[in-house]
């Protein structure tokens, strides 16, 4: 379902009722006593069949060499997740099809 999140992407970014979030996994460099990946939600600026231009939003807790605010391309198979926030709710891959009908179709916003 990506390439429908990339698709709505191009259609709606720069708006600022839209943001796009994905979520990408990192490698733990020391997972000894801790979890194996991290998972770090980043705001999408642009993507492609193969990265993701993306700003992180929050400190990661393994991965010392990030910070919040940082922003640069990662390999787009590093994403596990992603969500759209617009203003006709909060929509995730599972739910993509509904804001396509709704932006397709100009259906009336679900209460959410």
């Amino acid at each position: 379902k990506l390439p429908l999140f990339a698709a709505l992407h191009r259609r709606f970014v720069g708006r600022t009722d839209w943001n796009f979030t994905v979520k990408l996994g990192f490698s733990n460099p020391s997972p000894q006593d801790d979890p194996e990946h991290e998972h770090l939600w980043f705001e999408v600026h642009s993507l492609d069949g193969e990265t993701v231009d993306a700003t992180l939003l929050n400190d990661p807790h393994f991965v010392a060499t990030m910070r919040e605010g940082d922003r640069a391309r990662y390999p787009i198979d590093r994403l596990t997740d992603w969500t759209i926030y617009s203003p006709h709710g909060t929509f995730t891959p599972d739910l993509v099809y509904h804001l396509l009908r709704i932006v397709d179709q100009g259906e009336p916003a679900s209460e959410r």
